[in-house]
């Protein structure tokens, strides 16, 4: 079961990094720091924060349902799950 959390916990870190880098939620943000690698971080940062609560749900929400689909494909071909 440890096992199984611990997987969950970074299917979502993974999920929730990835719709950050999803360009259709992306903002157009300029920021007032003018050191280019400053000014990528700051960007990065206000971008992963930038309507959270749906990244944070859509993340939840894909990784349970890939989470179904696997044990529904491994139950169709008779797959144990290690």
């Amino acid at each position: 079961m440890k096992d199984k959390k611990a997987n969950i916990i970074v299917g979502i870190l993974i999920m929730y990094i990835l719709f950050g880098l999803f360009p259709g939620v992306k903002i157009n943000y300029v920021s007032p720091i003018k050191f280019s690698i400053l000014k990528f971080m700051d960007y990065l940062i206000k971008n992963f924060f930038y309507l959270w609560k749906v990244k944070l749900l859509a993340s939840i929400a894909f990784v349970f349902i890939s989470h179904a689909i696997k044990k529904n494909k491994l139950k169709k071909y008779n797959i144990k799950n290690k």
